[in-house]
């Protein structure tokens, strides 16, 4: 992948400087910097294997190369594009429960990193596709059930930059793995390393 040969070995943890004496699990030639893809395939396939630091590089990469300006949505960015906005829908394509036809999750017969837009019934409000099933999404801020449950949902789009969970952040949409209830809108969960499982969706700001 293009990302990963101009970056090297950017993205494992923040600020962290790595030395002959200071490896790390993946300062080798092991996933995601041996084979970023796990086998499974590029091409049109979702990003897997991201940690939310390797996840935020990438978007500023992207911004980079391509003179727009992208970069992780914050938690409340990403839920309005899930719930279709105003309409507060409770899954991306409405209030339907999940099926094998609308998202690539554990009911859909373990179909792991699929093409993008396999899932058309899936499709939110705004053309967004698989933002519920296939892989989890990094967002941009830090997890924190109080500032979410009180503050947050009351903020303009902003985002929650004050590390607590052990610095765990957020990651949103569920994966190929999860159960119908964690691919809602609303439904929201936490890591600080990186999986097979986890992904991104950069937003592109005007």
């Amino acid at each position: 992948m293009t990302f990963f040969r101009a970056t090297g070995s950017q993205g494992r943890t923040e600020g962290q400087v790595v030395t002959k004496r200071n490896p790390d699990g993946i300062s080798g030639a092991t996933p995601p910097w041996g084979a970023p893809d796990q086998g499974w395939g590029k091409g049109s396939r979702p990003a897997i294997t991201m940690s939310w630091y390797a996840a935020n590089i990438y978007c500023q990469w992207l911004s980079k190369v391509t003179g727009r300006k992208y970069r992780l949505p914050t938690e409340a960015e990403w839920e309005y594009a899930a719930a279709g906005g105003e309409e507060n829908r409770r899954y991306p394509w409405g209030a339907t429960a999940p099926d094998a036809n609308s998202a690539n999750y554990v009911a859909s017969d373990d179909k792991p990193f699929v093409v993008v837009g396999s899932y058309p019934d899936g499709m939110g409000r705004w053309g967004h596709y698989d933002m519920a099933g296939s892989v989890w999404e990094w967002v941009f801020g830090y997890y924190g059930t109080a500032w979410y449950g009180e503050g947050g949902l009351n903020c303009d789009n902003c985002a929650n930059l004050t590390s607590s969970w052990s610095g765990h952040r957020i990651r949103r949409g569920g994966g190929y793995k999860s159960a119908a209830g964690e691919l809602r809108a609303v439904s929201r969960a936490s890591d600080i390393g990186a999986s097979p499982r986890y992904g991104l969706r950069c937003a592109r700001s005007p």
